[in-house]
């Protein structure tokens, strides 16, 4: 286990460091051949951020992450591509991201809503239908009865 860790961090240390050199190689590259050249790569990384937003649009996540992902790519698009895919694509979100999957599907059965609950909120609130839809298919959250809840002033 301890082998593993300590290679994980030398190949990531290895791949900041190859890419600090070719960023340094680019700049240097970018300041002696003049803005003929970094016109192309302004255009490459700007259609690096075009496609980006289509995938950000495109995935099945919550809709205030994707906006403010889209945001920041619009403010700024010459960059704003390449950092979502430096920071969404590291191996130690995904594996967290996997791991959190895998124990949400594990536990959903757990938070199903009886039929008979569900009926019944329906029947007692029309109005709150939509809600309590919501809670259940998206957040994951049911409702439940035989509860009570008390607030607390500051």
């Amino acid at each position: 286990m301890r082998q593993k860790w300590l290679s994980t961090l030398i190949h990531r240390r290895i791949l900041v460091f190859l890419l600090l050199v070719v960023q340094f190689f680019v700049i240097i590259y970018l300041v002696f051949n003049g803005s003929k050249k970094s016109i192309f790569i302004s255009w490459g990384l700007k259609a690096i951020s075009l496609f980006v937003t289509l995938y950000i649009i495109n995935k099945k996540e919550k809709g205030a992450y994707k906006l403010t992902w889209v945001f920041l790519i619009l403010i700024s698009p010459t960059f704003s591509g390449l950092f979502y895919l430096l920071f969404n694509f590291q191996s130690s979100i995904k594996h967290t991201s996997t791991t959190l999957e895998r124990i949400e599907n594990e536990s959903k059965p757990l938070f199903t809503m009886p039929v008979n609950i569900f009926k019944y909120a329906c029947n007692e609130a029309l109005e709150y239908i939509p809600q309590i839809q919501y809670l259940q298919n998206f957040a994951g959250f049911p409702i439940y009865n035989h509860t009570r809840t008390e607030y607390l002033s500051s």
